[in-house]
């Protein structure tokens, strides 16, 4: 695997990544055989179709999930590598290659920018103190009384203050 990283802005990189191609078709060959095993392909029984027509049925697809774990998995090799503080989900692209026995791709992302914390030493903090009147305390717990209202069932007549549930059955 070769990595190059390159800075296009101040938090923003690019990662080229070359992948040898051998790896990834032997992942493709060992899928296609688990996938073999199982495939209902018609005119054939389950797991007794060539090898041939699998990878014709299923072969796109099986390549395009072993390229994305691929990627993903070296990307974050790549990241880690690097000591990059990746923010965010990269664009991955994949890149043009002479080599036919290379795969290779960019993918750009953002970092977290580096914070320098300066000397504090000589600060001074001030700690705010605040007064409570005895006014402020009757709000609060008049606030909390009417919050927490419990209503019990009575047995009079209702009276001021009172909560009172009324069955009403109007017609005309």
């Amino acid at each position: 695997m070769q990595v190059q990283l390159e800075t296009l802005e101040k938090l923003e990189r690019r990662l080229s990544v070359a992948l040898p191609l051998q790896n990834i078709d032997a992942e493709v060959g060992n899928r296609l055989k688990r996938v073999a095993r199982n495939a209902k392909i018609q005119g054939f029984r389950p797991g007794k179709a060539p090898m041939k027509i699998v990878e014709q049925n299923y072969g796109a697809q099986v390549r395009e999930e072993v390229l994305g774990e691929q990627i993903q998995l070296s990307f974050n090799k790549a990241a880690n590598e690097q000591n990059l503080r990746v923010a965010g989900y990269p664009q991955f692209a994949i890149a043009p290659t002479e080599d036919a026995a290379v795969f290779k791709y960019t993918a750009t992302f953002e970092v977290y920018p580096e914070v320098a914390v300066g000397d504090i030493s000589g600060k001074e903090v001030e700690k705010p103190t605040v007064e409570v009147t005895e006014a402020e305390i009757d709000k609060t717990i008049d606030i909390l009384r009417k919050q927490r209202t419990r209503y019990n069932r009575v047995e009079r007549a209702a009276a001021n203050g009172d909560r009172v549930i009324i069955d009403f059955n109007g017609k005309i």
